[in-house]
Order: structure tokens, then C-alpha cells, then sequence
């Protein structure tokens, strides 16, 4: 009796690692309210719409192996998209969105994660619930879960969307299960950043830069060996529009630094008019809102100087307004 009333305490001193997870996970689901949703919804029906898309422009079977041909046999576009190993629309799909869903799901993840963990720790919210009855492990936990749902949440959308618009149920769920599992392959990777790091900037620099490489790595290894020159030169010319959204970014964060995380809203955008934006036939002022469609597509496009030096002088004067601002702030 006296050993058993002994080791009732000892158990009860142990550590809960995991206590308070789902109160976490509550809170940070609460948190996403508007994040989540947004980035879910548009995600996975862009996905779902871009085979009727397919459908309405290439409604013929020749015109779909014209398409594959052409775009196999370019290597901008291979190195962009990836080589097309069927011409069939669930094949088209998956060519034109497999990575772009990816990549996009990776980012939303790394934004999860990076927010429940390394920026609570920086903001001191994450020091205020360690007081309560919240085990160590379980923001990181309820972290986790939360890029967890929405990730297969995201796959879920994706393979009902595309199976409900006529695609075959196997590569449907293929495809939804690919993206999803790229995010929450970079909602681990998050996860481990925001330990090695010491700031929210750093946990999605490193994640970025760790997506970066995987883009750069699929790239080296595509069937593009006889024209890196080309290749090169192509990536080089979107520079100016990388510029821009970076000097947009200094913009909102000197004179609007609450409006911030928003920028990542802008630069998905501008993303997703690249991508999705001549497949859905977006109206011109529409595509004219991303820098990047006032870019040339080299090879094989006509280059000028024109769009290249006001890109580069938009960017300095958002940057030098941002900065200005940002000084104004810290003198006030």
C-alpha cells in the first residue's frame, strides 16, 4: 500500500508533454479562420476547373497530343511545368497543376506551422499559455495537425472536385494526395526550422529555401541539357518581377506593418494569374495585375527594354517608400 500511495505521486510529477494539445489545436484552427479557408477553397477548386478549362480550348484528341508534343518539346515550358506523360485531360491536369498545387501547399503549410510555433514564442503568447497546464510539446503538436487538416482538407477538395468533373476516381485521389502530402511534408520541415532557428523569418527563409532547392533539383534534372543557355536566360528575365513583389513587400511593411502577412496573399496571386490566368482565359486587366505578365517568355518572345526599366524603378520607389516609413515609425 505504502509503495503503491509512493509512486502515485512520482506519476502525477511527470511531465504531460502533450497536455493542452486540442485546446491549442482549437485555438490555432480558430486563429486560421480566415487563412485556411482561403487558401483551401481556391487552391483545390483551381485544380478541380482547370479540366473543363482543358476541355473547352483542346476539345479534340489531336489537338491534346498537339499540346503535349509542344510542350515536351519546349524547354521553358518543361522546365516550368515538368514533362506531359499523358495527353489525356486527367493527364493535362495533373501536368499543369501537380507542381503548381505543390508548391502552394507547401507555402501554406510553412506559414501554419511557422505561425503557431516560432511566432508565438516571438510575440510572448507562447510564454503567457506555458504558464497554464500546457505541455511542451503540444504547441508544436497542435501546430502539426492544425497544417494536418487543412492539408487534407486540401486533398480531399481536390479528388472529389476532379472526380465530380469527369475525371477517373484513382488519378483523382492520386492527384489530391500528392499535393496534400507535399504540404504536410512542409509542414514537417517547417517544424523542424522553427527548432533550429531563432526567428519566424528564419523558419520560413530556411523552409523557402529548402522548396527552392526541390524547384531548382527538378529542374537540372528535366530533359533540358542542350539548352541551359536558354533556360537560364528565361529565369533571369523574371527577375524584375521578383523585385517588384519584394519592394511591394518593404512598401506594406513600412507604411501598413500590420498588413504584412498579406503580401503572401499578393504574391500567391500573382502566381496563380501566371499559371492558372491563360488556361482560364483571365480578361487582359486581370492578367495585368501580376508583374510577371509584363515580362517577355523567353525563348522565343520578343524582349525590349521598356518593361525591365519601369519594373526596376517601381521597385526602388516601393522599397525607398517602405524604408522611409520604416524609419518615420522607429523615430516616432
Amino acid at each position: 500500500m505504502t509503495a503503491v500511495t509512493a509512486a502515485l505521486p512520482a506519476r502525477a510529477a511527470r511531465p504531460r508533454h502533450l497536455a493542452g494539445t486540442g485546446t491549442l489545436l482549437r485555438l490555432a484552427l480558430r486563429r486560421d479562420r480566415l487563412m485556411i479557408p482561403a487558401w483551401v477553397p481556391a487552391l483545390g477548386l483551381a485544380v478541380a476547373a482547370m479540366g473543363s478549362s482543358f476541355e473547352a480550348v483542346y476539345d479534340t484528341a489531336a489537338q491534346r497530343a498537339g499540346l503535349a508534343a509542344s510542350m515536351n518539346n519546349n524547354g521553358s515550358m518543361r522546365a516550368l511545368y515538368g514533362p506531359v506523360f499523358s495527353d489525356s485531360i486527367g493527364g493535362l491536369v495533373a501536368w499543369r497543376m501537380a507542381g503548381f498545387g505543390a508548391v502552394l501547399a507547401a507555402v501554406m503549410s510553412l506559414l501554419i506551422v511557422v505561425r503557431h510555433t516560432r511566432e508565438e514564442e516571438e510575440t510572448g503568447r507562447q510564454e503567457l499559455l506555458s504558464a497554464a497546464m500546457v505541455g511542451r510539446r503540444a504547441p508544436l503538436t497542435a501546430a502539426l495537425l492544425t497544417a494536418l487538416i487543412a492539408n487534407a482538407l486540401l486533398a480531399a477538395l481536390i479528388a472529389g472536385g476532379t472526380a465530380l468533373s469527369g475525371r477517373p476516381a484513382a488519378g483523382s485521389l492520386a492527384l489530391g494526395l500528392a499535393i496534400g502530402g507535399t504540404g504536410t511534408l512542409f509542414a514537417g520541415l517547417a517544424a523542424i526550422a522553427a527548432q533550429l532557428t531563432e526567428s519566424a523569418r528564419l523558419a520560413k527563409g530556411l523552409t523557402g529555401a529548402v522548396l527552392g532547392l526541390g524547384l531548382a533539383y527538378g529542374i537540372s534534372v528535366d530533359d533540358i541539357g542542350g539548352q541551359p543557355g536558354p533556360v537560364l536566360a528565361a529565369a533571369l528575365s523574371q527577375v524584375p518581377a521578383v523585385w517588384t513583389l519584394t519592394g511591394l513587400a518593404v512598401l506594406v511593411f513600412g507604411l501598413f506593418p500590420k498588413a504584412t502577412p498579406a503580401v503572401w496573399a499578393l504574391v500567391g496571386g500573382c502566381l496563380a494569374i501566371g499559371w492558372l490566368g491563360p488556361s482560364l482565359k483571365f480578361p487582359p486587366w486581370a492578367m495585368n495585375l501580376s508583374p510577371y505578365s509584363h515580362l517577355p517568355k523567353l525563348p522565343g518572345a520578343n524582349a525590349t527594354a521598356a518593361p525591365f526599366l519601369w519594373l526596376l524603378a517601381l521597385s526602388a520607389l516601393f522599397a525607398l517608400l517602405g524604408l522611409a516609413g520604416v524609419r518615420r515609425r522607429d523615430i516616432g
